[in-house]
């Protein structure tokens, strides 16, 4: 089994340095855990930086743009990386994440659920608490009163693990028009289910979600702070959605 995690990095070399120092232990148990029940696991950890400063070059990069190429552009950089492996699975990690809470190897536990569950395309950790208020959707933020059902409709771009199938589906690219990253998550899930695939949330793999340095602390030189760049990643998700999807984009996305 090959499992191709790929990191996506822009202006944060210490938390993206310090989610990689956190990563590395992770891929090792998940490889001696397998290697001892007889089964082969190949992990592939590329951490793409996307543009930086010359300082915020994470020295963790194993690849990088010299220009910035957003979220959308980052990410498909990685998935392009990914495929030229053959991976099994392919897990996109934003580096806004912590591994602090979970009780579980993260890369064991969402592979299994997904050889488990042949026809479910994208799983993904549940979050322990919802970093920006209405930002995240609900239904992925556990609640240990709540038993859930894991097949879901939507799930919001944090960490993601897909198949081969899954991205054989969306062509191993994210919808370039969604230059920001906002908008990628409702139209892959789309595109995923139309394709016959389920959309899943592990509520038994926890991660820590916390909100982006990035645009917190003014380091992209697009956007002054968060609130003017969610306006500017919100006019071009409406736009792109209206585009492909038609006004009432919103009731396919649910439907």
């Amino acid at each position: 089994m090959r499992v191709f995690i790929g990191i996506l990095s822009f202006n944060s070399r210490e938390r993206t340095d310090k989610l990689v120092g956190a990563v590395r232990p992770i891929v090792s148990d998940a490889v001696d855990w397998m290697v001892e029940f007889g089964r082969d696991l190949k992990c592939i950890v590329e951490v793409f930086d996307n543009g930086s400063d010359g300082n915020e070059i994470p020295s963790s990069a194993t690849s990088r743009s010299t220009t910035n190429l957003q979220m959308t552009g980052g990410m498909n950089a990685l998935l392009r990386l990914a495929r030229s492996t053959s991976p099994n699975y392919v897990w996109l990690l934003t580096n806004d994440i912590l591994f602090e809470e979970c009780n579980v190897n993260p890369i064991l536990k969402l592979t299994s659920f997904l050889e488990m569950h042949r026809d479910v395309g994208i799983v993904h950790p549940a979050l322990m608490k919802e970093p920006v208020p209405n930002f995240a959707y609900p239904w992925m933020v556990y609640r240990e009163d709540v038993f859930h059902d894991n097949t879901i409709k939507m799930i919001d771009f944090v960490v993601p693990m897909f198949t081969k199938e899954a991205l054989d589906v969306l062509g191993w690219e994210f919808d370039p028009r969604f230059t920001y990253g906002w908008g990628i998550d409702y139209d892959m899930c789309i595109r995923v289910r139309e394709a016959g695939l389920k959309i899943a949330v592990d509520y038994m793999c926890l991660i820590d979600h916390l909100t982006s340095v990035t645009y917190d602390e003014g380091k992209h030189p697009d956007f002054k702070n968060r609130q003017e760049y969610y306006a500017k990643a919100m006019e071009c998700m409406e736009k792109g959605m209206t585009e492909k999807y038609g006004k009432n984009w919103r009731r396919r996305v649910y439907e």
